[in-house]
């Protein structure tokens, strides 16, 4: 570790063309540019600036003058990935209200534990038994729909084509998001960002991609987490053309990229693995896209390349968290690609960070941080030290360059007879080598050393090795306290909303297996 803190070059004042930067002003200088340009494409639609910019007038109005909504109301949406969410975000600025963003994950029980933390005045739900759901739990809360052709509640897509479009009076630039923790580790949190923190973010990748009117930026990752959102953000703010999927499925995503010819390619680790997996003949021809953004995980080096290599496409890496409205690190374009793997890169403009002189974890300042997390008694409080840097839970290094290094998760960590593992030093060992496709470490408990660990693999199908071989492997890759205990071997792994590993089911699935071998020992 060369440094303990560092820092981004001096954050500058935003500017737009249309003035404040946000995603309202830019639907707005879209339509005034060409108003016939796809603002957002998805399998089986679209919608362009122009009707984006009429629709957000109508939804503003509908929802001020038959809804009663203000500046102090909230808003709540629970949809999977949709072309009008952006004009609902749009919409929502321009009335100065709170949107809350519900994962389409969610059952009716998140949805009811999740309302009482924020109290929405009105619902956006995308099937009809959600909405008799809410209609049913909250019977003064007005209810529409998203994604229904022919539901029972008004329908965000006929008040868009149908509703008054006159511009309102005195719209605002701002307002605050909620979004919720992926919940990998636990309860989902409900963080407020201001949505002009996302803008900020916005435009650092942007700049990062120089993106442009030409780009159609593919955004995979639900739109209703923070990764999703700050890719809306840096899509819009360029005039570029966001591209979506109702559903992540790989063979889907290769057929659409090639259909909407992609440049730019956003998603998690799990997704470009699965993608090359799928497309292990080079059949698809992707060749439109230039640059890809990982972020939630880092991504096997031999991925990186090989994307390179097989569709000229150049992945960089971006570090965040939703409490830092996504983005606080991105790699350059212009690395190599092992220094785009060995690192998250530099600090976007006004990010602070510093190391804890004992234990590594990263702290944080920067003008994108969260307004702060709702507590159960419905107040929000911002969670810093005394020094006011929020602590992130992550473990990193910062080398001689001043870029920073993920090297493992607090709450990730597994404690061995002593020992503190961080899962992601032998999952870097095993992915650096290309022997596997994709591997998760997690723990298990154990009655003598109070934890084991399991390496769960997704075998490679060019490399026939063993659980004892793969086991085998780690020796004189890791130290030797910290060689797997067990392999298990795995079609796929579950996963989360945003594409991330359900690293709590993955742990829950393993103790099951061999909960009942540490019993016996017990016993």
């Amino acid at each position: 570790m060369a440094a303990s803190v560092i820092r981004g070059a001096e954050a500058k004042p935003l500017s737009a063309p249309w003035g404040t930067p946000s995603l309202a002003g830019a639907i707005r200088h879209g339509y005034e540019s060409c108003g016939t340009k796809r603002l957002a494409v998805s399998m089986s639609t679209s919608v362009t600036y122009g009707e984006a910019y009429h629709g957000m007038n109508a939804l503003a109005r509908y929802w001020r003058d038959a809804c009663g909504i203000t500046s102090q109301s909230t808003i709540a949406i629970c949809a999977p990935n949709d072309v009008n969410f952006p004009v609902v975000m749009g919409a929502c600025e321009m009335l100065g209200c709170r949107l809350v963003l519900f994962s389409s994950a969610y059952a009716e029980n998140d949805i009811v534990r999740c309302s009482a933390l924020v109290h929405p005045d009105l619902y956006i739900m995308a099937t009809e038994a959600a909405c008799r759901m809410v209609h049913s739990d909250f019977p003064e809360a007005c209810v529409m729909s998203i994604g229904i052709p022919y539901g029972s509640a008004p329908a965000v897509a006929d008040v868009m084509r149908r509703g008054n479009s006159e511009p309102i009076e005195n719209p605002c630039d701002d307002f605050d998001l909620v979004v919720f923790s992926s919940g990998s580790t636990g309860l989902p949190k409900a963080i407020v960002v201001a949505a002009s923190s996302f803008a900020r973010n916005g435009f650092q990748l942007q700049r990062g991609f120089s993106l442009d009117e030409n780009d159609v930026v593919f955004v995979p990752v639900p739109l209703s987490h923070v990764f999703g959102l700050v890719g809306t953000y840096a899509t819009i703010l360029s005039g570029a053309t966001l591209a979506t999927l109702v559903k992540y499925r790989p063979q889907t995503a290769l057929a659409f990229l090639h259909d909407v010819r992609a440049t730019i390619h956003m998603g998690v680790s799990t997704m470009f693995v699965r993608e090359l997996r799928l497309d292990s003949s080079g059949a698809w021809d992707l060749s439109s896209l230039r640059a890809g953004l990982v972020a939630g995980a880092s991504c096997p080096e031999s991925v990186v390349l090989e994307f390179e290599r097989r569709y000229g496409c150049r992945i960089m890496q971006s570090y965040g968290m939703s409490e830092t409205a996504a983005t606080l690190t991105v790699t350059p374009l212009s690395m190599d690609a092992k220094g785009r793997c060995e690192t998250v890169g530099s600090l976007v403009d006004g990010a602070e960070v510093k190391l804890d002189p004992e234990t590594s974890e990263i702290l944080v300042k920067t003008p994108s941080l969260m307004r702060g997390v709702i507590d159960e008694s419905g107040q929000l409080r911002l969670p810093l030290d005394d020094q006011g840097y929020f602590h992130s839970g992550d473990v990193g290094a910062i080398d001689d360059a001043g870029m920073l290094s993920i090297t493992g998760r607090i709450k990730d960590m597994i404690i061995r007879g002593g020992i503190n593992i961080f899962p992601a030093e032998v999952e870097r060992a095993y992915l650096a080598e290309d022997v596997v496709s994709d591997c998760c470490v997690v723990g298990y408990p154990d009655p003598e050393l109070g934890e084991r660990t399991c390496l769960c693999v997704i075998p490679k199908p060019s490399i026939d090795k063993t659980s004892f071989e793969l086991r085998e492997f780690a020796k004189g890759k890791v130290e030797k306290c910290k060689i797997p205990d067990t392999v298990l071997k795995m079609d796929d792994f579950p996963h989360l909303g945003n594409g991330k590993i359900d690293k709590r089911a993955l742990r829950a699935h393993v103790e099951e297996l061999f909960g009942s071998l540490a019993k016996r020992r017990r016993a």
